[in-house]
């Protein structure tokens, strides 16, 4: 952005001084950089987004087969789940291997900021004594301003999808983490 300035500042100059066909070429030449420069500062190409978009959208309607499913201790299969069995089961299908356990599962991936969620990501929470401990996982699956829904294998019933603002959770929200897939 600095190089930006400077060339403008150089046109300008250069149209001052009265040599209008040097001050042309110069305004083809920064017309050109400018492009680039916004070429070059796109993080990703619409086909790189649009298949992001698109696993996203895969993990979400492939775990919410599970709707309903029973929450077992420690289960990993569609007969029963834990939270962390839930969540592996469905990041295995894609290929993700995840360990059993939210706790360790907390150091997978990078942490995302609160202004870059997205559907697909793992929101970590606290388990029951408020120990700062992370104690439960889900995936989250819908983002409308600050409310986040995800789902999960809930403890106190089967796999659903609750949000984040609802109070059991709002008081034990942790993190979300992104994992590659």
């Amino acid at each position: 952005m600095p190089k930006l300035i400077i060339l403008l500042f150089s046109f300008l100059f250069v149209s001052l001084s009265g040599n209008y066909a040097q001050a042309f070429d110069f305004q083809e030449n920064i017309e050109s950089m400018i492009l680039q420069s916004i070429e070059k500062e796109q993080p990703t190409s619409e086909k790189e987004l649009s298949a992001s978009s698109e696993n996203e959208t895969q993990i979400i309607t492939f775990a919410k087969k599970y709707l309903g499913a029973p929450y077992k201790y420690s289960g990993t299969t569609p007969k029963g789940f834990d939270c962390s069995g839930f969540v592996s089961f469905v990041f295995n299908e894609f290929g993700v291997k995840l360990p059993h356990s939210s706790r360790e599962m907390a150091k997978e991936g990078e942490r995302v900021d609160k202004e870059d969620f997205q559907i697909g990501d793992l929101i970590f929470f606290e388990g029951r004594p408020h120990n700062g401990i992370v104690g439960h996982v889900g995936i989250v699956c819908d983002i409308n301003g600050d409310n986040i829904s995800f789902i999960h294998a809930s403890t106190s019933s089967r796999v659903i999808i609750s949000s984040v603002k609802e109070e059991y959770y709002a008081g034990r929200f942790l993190q979300v983490r992104r994992v590659k897939i």
